[in-house]
């Protein structure tokens, strides 16, 4: 009887019959007003994930604005490392040397094409004053305080053509001549005699003679001698140990009070 009852369920005609009362029921609404609730609710289940997910698609950058934005990242690295070292670098200078050192953050480099210059903001109230040294990492001279304000200063850097600066070389004790600032670009000592020992290689540094300024800065190295056989002098061309280097922080050496009533 089962069987026979089995057999009759799945005989065609029952079931288009089946079909056809469900697709009624459906239509007239009693199971589709279940079927419709079903779906109103999935539909609420899914509408925060998916509102979320298009906030991201919409707030997500392009290629474009990701590449920038990684460029942005690694820049910021690279100035922090490099302002990490010049900060242990003169962190080793403070503990090796005596000098009385004014720390200071470059506020911006010259605006003006003809003055190779940074601006720091450190001024005469920290006792700055024109004419002293500025420093970077282990005791490298990037210039001199050109002219000091309460809060700021100005740094001549020994690039620039207005800079003068007394300077030896080597384990020589003289003054071998004045090192020149040529635009911005270069430097170089004139008027050396010739009977000083010169190679190219030789360390550069400042020789104590100007007033404020002691002995033992170094400059650069030299690159390049020229001499002449007819003339008395010989030249010779500097490379800059900061050239290329672009510091966010200085150290300004301020000479201590005997040193400062000696020279005045």
């Amino acid at each position: 009887m089962r069987s026979s009852l089995s057999n009759t369920l799945r005989s065609p005609l029952w079931i288009a019959a089946a079909a056809a009362a469900v697709l009624l029921l459906i239509f007239s609404g009693r199971i589709f007003g279940v079927f419709s609730r079903g779906l109103r609710a999935a539909a609420g289940v899914l509408h925060a994930p998916a509102t979320a997910l298009g906030n991201w698609w919409d707030a997500s950058p392009t290629p474009d604005e990701a590449d920038e934005k990684m460029l942005s990242a690694v820049a910021d690295i690279r100035r922090l490392s490099a302002e990490n070292a010049e900060l242990r670098a003169a962190l080793g200078y403070r503990e090796k040397h005596p000098d009385a050192l004014v720390a200071a953050r470059v506020i911006s480099e010259s605006d003006d094409a003809s003055l190779a210059a940074l601006r720091i903001d450190r001024g005469s109230e920290d006792g700055l004053a024109a004419g002293q040294a500025v420093i970077i990492g282990d005791g490298v001279l990037v210039g001199r305080l050109r002219s000091v304000s309460r809060y700021s200063a100005v740094v001549l850097l020994i690039t620039d053509s207005r800079s003068r600066l007394a300077v030896s070389a080597g384990d020589l004790t003289e003054t071998i001549g004045v090192l020149e600032g040529d635009r911005g670009l270069s430097v170089g000592v004139s008027l050396i005699p010739q009977s000083v020992p010169l190679t190219v290689g030789d360390v550069i540094v400042t020789s104590g003679l100007e007033p404020g300024i002691r002995r033992g800065f170094a400059v650069g190295s030299v690159e390049k001698i020229e001499k002449s056989v007819q003339a008395s002098f010989q030249s010779a061309v500097i490379k800059p140990f900061s050239l290329g280097r672009h510091p966010s922080v200085v150290q300004v050496v301020v000479p201590a009070p005997e040193m400062r009533a000696a020279t005045e």
